[in-house]
């Protein structure tokens, strides 16, 4: 969401006009709305699964908590639901999105002035949207951008993964360009014989939160994905510092802000630190980034394997614009990605789950950012904003899709 909205509105510094279709179920997403002031959008009339749960939900939002989608039913239904054909029905957007997007595509694109297309994923229909446009004007420059894995080998987010392989290439033969967030990705995006430019995400850096907690703050923001994301040494490690009388348990707080805390709060029992979280529940992206900005460590959770990483999500850059440590936990083997970006900006510690050292290194991490609290001297760090600015991005984005 961020990223498209941060190319939509840098690119107009490129182009005469840039249009912005996007879905009427903006109005359920109350929390993730950002101002497109100098682009011109388009709110294409959307019927799919999230307009037909805002139906049955008292609360304005349609996000689920992973308790929610933890049955086996819900699970494969979920999975159906971001397959081909069936995600071309109920699947995010949805056929009467695809349908709208494709008519107000062809307005836009019928004079014979060059144009360019520039389709997400997520969802499965803007790229849909995007390949019928291209079918239609082949002349079109057109660009697939990937924030997300389409067939994750880890989620297991598919049904059906030959037939998911076959559209995906047939539709990414007809692409100009694929960027991807990491070379993870690209390498991903490789096995659909596309190759794939790496543009990352951009950082927006704040003005760090100066005030002295009154308590030592962990702040985690965002969803949990179970059985992927794994707090569990972060628990752990707390409760170890507590017991030998390191860390006093008055002195620190656990801060969560988003919809599963229901999850978390079980863990936080399992590990005797039921007092010491604090829920902020669903909360917007201005709130999140103030609960970052406020923290003196944030909390990254991924995951990666042998054939599967560079899992860089939007939230890791917004951590890098607090200049607050980052703690981050990669369940499964190191993601030398991650770890570079780390090296370079010394924004804090990367642990993954099978380094024997991880419990150890965890606690010093946190045990010497207590005493930096302590001691009212809280760390923070610098980036070399020249290349990790959005406009940056922004650049590398249209000379790629220019030239």
């Amino acid at each position: 969401m961020k990223r498209n909205f941060y190319f939509a509105t840098g690119l107009s510094s490129y182009f005469e006009k840039v249009h912005v279709l996007t879905t009427s179920n903006n109005g359920l997403l109350e929390t993730e709305t950002m101002p497109l002031e100098t682009v011109e959008v388009t709110s294409l009339t959307t019927f799919d699964y999230r307009t037909i749960a805002a139906k049955f939900r008292k609360r304005k939002d349609t996000h689920f908590s992973e308790d929610k989608k933890s049955g086996r039913l819900t699970r494969f239904l979920i999975r159906l639901n971001e397959s081909f054909p069936f995600n071309l029905l109920l699947g995010e957007g949805g056929m009467l999105y695809i349908i709208n997007g494709y008519r107000r595509g062809k307005k836009i694109l019928q004079p014979q002035e060059e144009k360019y297309i520039i389709t997400s994923y997520r969802p499965f229909a803007n790229v849909f949207i995007g390949y019928l446009l291209k079918l239609k004007y082949p002349a079109t420059k057109w660009t697939v951008s990937f924030h997300d894995f389409p067939i994750d080998r880890i989620r297991r987010n598919t049904v059906f993964t030959s037939l998911q392989k076959w559209i995906w290439q047939k539709m990414l033969r007809k692409s100009d360009h694929a960027i991807v967030v990491s070379d993870g990705l690209g390498n991903h995006i490789k096995t659909l014989q596309c190759d794939a430019t790496t543009i990352l995400n951009g950082v927006s850096t704040r003005k760090p939160d100066e005030l002295k907690n009154k308590k030592f703050t962990i702040s985690y923001t965002g969803s949990l994905y179970r059985n992927l994301s794994q707090p569990q040494l972060l628990f752990q490690s707390i409760q170890n510092l507590i017991a030998s009388n390191r860390i006093p348990s008055d002195d620190i707080v656990i801060v969560y802000a988003g919809k599963d805390f229901a999850y978390w709060s079980k863990l936080g029992e399992e590990f005797a630190l039921g007092d010491n979280l604090i829920d902020c529940g669903l909360v917007s992206n201005i709130e999140a980034k103030k609960i970052q900005d406020h923290a003196n460590i944030n909390l990254l959770l991924t995951w990666a394997n042998t054939e599967q990483s560079g899992i860089l999500t939007g939230k890791f850059y917004e951590y890098l614009g607090s200049s607050n440590p980052i703690l981050a936990l990669i369940n499964g083997v190191m993601d030398v990605e991650l770890s570079t970006i780390f090296d370079e900006t010394g924004c804090g510690l990367v642990i993954s789950s099978v380094d024997s050292g991880a419990a150890s290194k965890t606690q010093s991490f946190i045990y010497s950012n207590y005493l930096n609290w302590k001691n009212n001297t809280p760390t923070k760090y610098s980036l070399p904003l020249d290349h990790l600015s959005w406009d940056a991005r922004v650049e590398q984005l249209a000379h790629l899709i220019i030239t």
